[in-house]
């Protein structure tokens, strides 16, 4: 009968003694670099269904997702019959609560491994932040102010869908239009989300008012494409001087167009003509112009 390992050891301590020790040593380091390079668990929120609210209102249990900045979902609530629970990823930088309305909580940018137990949710306000839009019968040019959002729950805020035939969006890298239909099945459309601050070509059977929701990120820097590119302006009345100095290459410019809805037809400012040849001598907050530029570029606004 083979003799059992231990048996020699145990009569010899400092043997196992220096075995054991050699053991330690050369496990030690994985140890070492085990604490100091943890897989760290990732960022979990939890709390009752009860002191979740939605816009002033109590949660009715419809899907809350969470999402990234780009408006891109990283994580979806789940809800239970007593309280609710999400896993947020440590690599998303920062992130919002969205409701099933597109309501929006405020921007968290919290640490990797947090964990918030008895989390109050609050998403939206009493009123969801909108500014009123007059469209007249005809084609009109706008600027989508709310967040970024699937483009049939960000119509649910549109006045009358049956009196909008179509929305137009010009695509400056094909140099053509994208367009969205009412009622078309989702294979057949060719605009998918509007994207805050991004122009939009609406044709409207009748004259209406669009309190269209103004909580989108507006700001920032946008790519003006060789040839034409439409730009919703974003930053306060200007002159066309203004909105050119917005442009890292204001030389590329060749000429600012805009859209009269009133006249059905294109007013233009061309730089280096004098001002009484220009269509356009002002410039507000919202409109859309059309750059014509001989090389791409940016604007910041």
């Amino acid at each position: 009968m083979p003799m059992h390992l231990f048996g020699p050891l145990a009569r010899r301590p400092l043997l196992v003694v220096a075995l054991l020790t050699a053991a330690l040593l050369v496990a030690l380091p994985a140890v070492v670099s085990a604490q100091q390079n943890p897989e760290l668990p990732p960022r979990q929120f939890w709390g009752s269904n009860d002191t979740v609210t939605v816009d002033g209102q109590p949660w009715d249990g419809s899907t809350i997702d969470v999402i990234d900045e780009d408006g891109n979902v990283v994580a979806t609530v789940e809800r239970e019959s007593m309280g609710w629970s999400v896993v947020i990823p440590n690599d998303v930088d920062s992130f919002r609560f969205r409701a099933r309305n597109n309501s929006v909580s405020e921007l968290y940018e919290l640490g990797p491994a947090h964990v918030e137990p008895d989390f109050v949710l609050t998403i939206g306000g009493p009123e969801r932040p909108v500014r009123e839009v007059a469209l007249l019968t005809g084609f009109n040019f706008v600027v989508w102010t709310g967040h970024t959002q699937d483009i049939d729950d960000a119509l649910e805020t549109f006045p009358d869908t049956s009196e909008l035939s179509a929305i137009f969006e010009y695509n400056a890298e094909d140099q053509n239009w994208d367009s969205y239909r009412p009622g078309l099945p989702a294979f057949a459309q060719g605009i998918s989300d509007l994207r805050a601050g991004v122009a939009y070509y609406l044709l409207v059977k009748s004259a209406l008012t669009w309190e269209m929701p103004s909580d989108g990120a507006l700001t920032g820097t946008r790519t003006i494409a060789a040839g034409f590119t439409a730009i919703g302006w974003a930053g306060p009345d200007a002159t066309p001087q203004e909105v050119l100095d917005a442009v890292a290459d204001s030389g590329a410019v060749r000429a600012l167009f805009r859209f009269n809805a009133t006249t059905q037809r294109y007013e233009s400012y061309r730089p280096g003509l004098p001002e009484f040849a220009q269509g356009i001598r002002a410039i507000n907050a919202f409109d859309v112009l059309f750059v014509h530029a001989t090389s791409p570029t940016t604007i910041t606004q």
